[in-house]
Formats: structure tokens, C-alpha cells, sequence
């Protein structure tokens, strides 16, 4: 039992109830994914990634029918986690924790995220969606036992969030005027609204919790995590977007993105998620058809995005909130059996993402950084996100 709660303790505490020896400065949303993660989080203009495009655009809403019956997305881990799990196995054989000191300043996390259902229902003009998902995120950072800082931070996040929204394509509506008309066919605008529950913690362990035992830790530890469990702080907040499809010719278009999310902020213990406002960009160009192949390259799009263009986060830093992203279907077989690549940069750091697709089952894998310091380049953090879902 004493060795569950343990690994609980590092997968399900979760983050960003900030410690007085840590940054917050790390850019933290509610909702993130593991392809878009792979692609550079350059999303705000991309349309095709189902949920991920939608969180990132309400206006993104997709023209086909759509929907994830489960969804583990993503299970997220840094570099450090495992080899901290296998550590804490054999401290609570040996009860010599000293194995801990190894660790002095280094980073552990761990996310899990889970979407019960999400839908997307075209409707003539319109798309609708809606879905549930929750995320937990974790933090723990170990600390020279002799400091003010204590042992151990654990410090987290668990959020649950059923959201509904739609998008609007304006490509069939009049305004009486062919030049008028000509020009907002091809703009969509969406609205998205989020109800959420949140909770979180903050709690140090010092030289001296583990000094009183096994029974005193597990203790505190049960206390921790029934904070998660009672998360009853129900916020409602809205999300809104701009969609701009400039077609260039019948291979290649250009399409733009804002989109303003968490309007009103969202507070998370002694964390908080600003409002931000959100550009991009994004070429597509249709290289099955230069290649002449329709089964290789499809939906192939490099995109640009600028996040949080007012600095209403901590940092004040551009090139933290600079990201750029490819994506392309390597091999689509009419959307049965789809292998996918993205590439890309977030705040300075190189991404990669790799997708496969049968039928109704789809897995995703990527490997990035998240800039823990004030500026790209001062403290990154390795990470690997995996996503399996079911769906349609």
C-alpha cells in the first residue's frame, strides 16, 4: 500500500500551486495535445485535428462528422520521471532515501490527460461540438534538505471540463453586395464554452516528515490527494475564434487564425491561467497531387503562430510564445489506415510528432521542450507525450 501511494504521489499530485523556490513561468493551458505538441503547438490557424483544433480555434470546427468515444491524450512525462519511479520502488524497500539528494533541482513531471467523449457535428453551415475531458498535472521538485525550501515540493493541478461550441461558416450568406459576398465566404467564426472544475495543491516535505516514518507520510500524502478529489470550483469560461481561408488555386491556400481563450482568466489554487489572445497562420499545399499520388503527402500544411500577443503571462519573453509547425499524412489510404509526421519549434526548441491511424483506432507519439525559465533558451524540460484514442 505504502508503495501505491508513492507512485501516486508523483502521477497523480499534480502542478502549479507554486512553491517560493520555483518559477511559474511555465505556460500551462487546460487542454493540450500530443500531435499538436509534435507539430510545434502552431495549431491556431490548422483545421483537420479534430479536438485539437477546436480547443485551439473555436472557429476550426471540422466539415466532417466526428467523434472520439475515449481518449488518453496525452500521457506526458519528462525525461527524469521513470528513472525516479524505479529510485522510489527500491527507497521504499531499502527506507534510504537519500537516493532523493540525486534529484536536487531537477525537475519531475508528469500529465495525464483523458477525454471522455468529444463530438463534431456539421449541420449545414455550422459545426457543433462538444465533449468532456480532464487533465491532472503533475510537479515535484527536490530541494537540499538543509535549505528553507524543504525536501519536496508537490505542487499541482487537476482540472474537468465539459465543453459545447460551435463554429459558423460564412460561405453561403448574403449580404447583398457579390463583392461583400466574395470576401466573407470565406471566413468562419467560432464560440466555445467551458464549464471546469478545478483543484489543486501546494505542500512541502521537509527532512523532518520523513524522518517521522512511513505511517506520518502517508498521512500527509492522503491529505494531498483528497484535495484533488473534492474539486467542486466550477468556473464557466468562454472561448472565441477567427477563421480566414484565402484560396490561392486548386492546390494551395492560405489560412489565418485568432483566437481569445480562458476569457476572464481561469484561477487554479495559486496558479492562474490568463486570458490570451492567439495568432496564426498557416500554407497549405495539396502535394499528393504534384507528386501524382493521392495516397502520399495529403493535407500537408506549414503553420506560424504567435501565443499570448498582449504578454499576459509572467514572462514578458517573444520568443517563448513563438511556434511553428508541419504537419502531413505520409500515407492516407482513403482515412482507414493514415501514418502522420509533424514537425516544428516551440519557444525556440525543436518538436517531432509521428501519428498512425487504423480504422477506428488512432495513436499518437511526440517528443518536445517547455521553457521553465523566464526566456527560450534559459531552462528547458524534455518531454514525452503519447495519446491512444477510439473513435471516429
Amino acid at each position: 500500500m505504502k508503495k501505491i501511494l508513492y507512485i501516486l504521489t508523483v502521477l497523480s499530485i499534480t502542478y502549479f500551486g507554486f512553491g517560493a523556490t520555483l518559477q511559474p513561468y511555465e505556460h500551462i493551458n487546460l487542454f493540450q495535445g500530443a500531435f499538436s505538441t509534435g507539430m510545434g503547438k502552431a495549431t491556431t490557424a490548422v483545421k483537420g485535428l479534430g479536438t485539437e483544433s477546436f480547443l485551439a480555434n473555436p472557429a476550426n470546427g471540422g466539415e466532417k462528422f466526428s467523434f472520439d468515444i475515449i481518449s488518453i491524450n496525452p500521457f506526458q512525462f519528462n525525461n527524469t520521471t521513470l528513472q525516479l519511479l524505479r529510485d522510489i520502488q527500491e527507497m521504499q524497500q531499502t527506507q534510504d532515501f537519500t537516493k532523493l539528494f540525486d534529484y536536487i533541482g531537477t525537475p519531475v513531471n508528469a500529465r495525464l490527460g483523458v477525454n471522455l467523449i468529444g463530438f463534431n457535428i456539421p449541420i449545414y453551415d455550422f459545426s457543433l461540438n462538444f465533449g468532456i475531458f480532464a487533465t491532472v498535472y503533475a510537479y515535484l521538485e527536490v530541494h537540499n534538505p538543509l535549505s528553507t525550501a524543504g525536501l519536496l515540493d508537490l505542487l499541482g493541478f487537476s482540472a474537468a471540463s465539459f465543453f459545447i461550441g460551435t463554429s459558423y461558416s460564412f460561405k453561403h450568406l448574403d449580404f447583398g453586395n457579390p463583392e461583400v459576398n466574395k470576401y466573407l465566404s470565406n471566413l468562419s467564426v467560432g464560440l466555445n464554452m467551458k464549464f471546469v472544475f478545478t483543484g489543486a495543491l501546494n505542500r512541502k516535505i521537509t527532512l523532518g516528515d520523513v524522518l517521522l516514518g512511513s505511517d506520518h507520510l502517508n498521512k500527509i500524502i492522503s491529505e494531498e490527494l483528497s484535495k484533488l478529489t473534492a474539486i467542486t470550483n466550477l468556473l464557466l469560461k468562454p472561448d472565441i475564434g477567427l477563421s480566414y481561408e484565402l484560396p490561392i488555386d486548386e492546390m494551395q491556400k492560405v489560412n489565418f487564425g485568432l483566437s481569445i481563450l480562458n476569457i476572464g482568466g481561469i484561477p487554479i489554487g495559486d496558479f492562474y491561467i490568463p486570458t490570451t489572445f492567439n495568432l496564426g497562420a498557416a500554407y497549405s499545399y495539396d502535394l499528393s497531387t504534384l507528386i501524382g499520388n493521392r495516397m502520399l503527402l495529403k493535407n500537408t500544411s506549414v503553420s506560424l503562430d504567435f501565443h499570448d500577443i498582449f504578454f499576459q503571462r509572467k514572462d514578458k519573453d517573444f520568443f517563448k510564445r513563438l511556434h511553428i509547425g508541419l504537419k502531413t499524412d505520409l500515407a492516407n489510404l482513403n482515412d482507414i489506415i493514415v501514418v502522420s509526421l509533424g514537425l516544428g519549434i516551440s519557444q525556440g526548441y525543436p518538436t517531432f510528432g509521428v501519428g498512425f491511424k487504423l480504422a477506428t483506432f488512432k495513436i499518437n507519439y511526440s517528443i518536445s521542450a517547455e521553457e521553465l525559465g523566464v526566456y527560450a533558451g534559459q531552462d528547458p524540460d524534455v518531454r514525452q507525450n503519447i495519446s491512444i484514442s477510439i473513435g471516429w
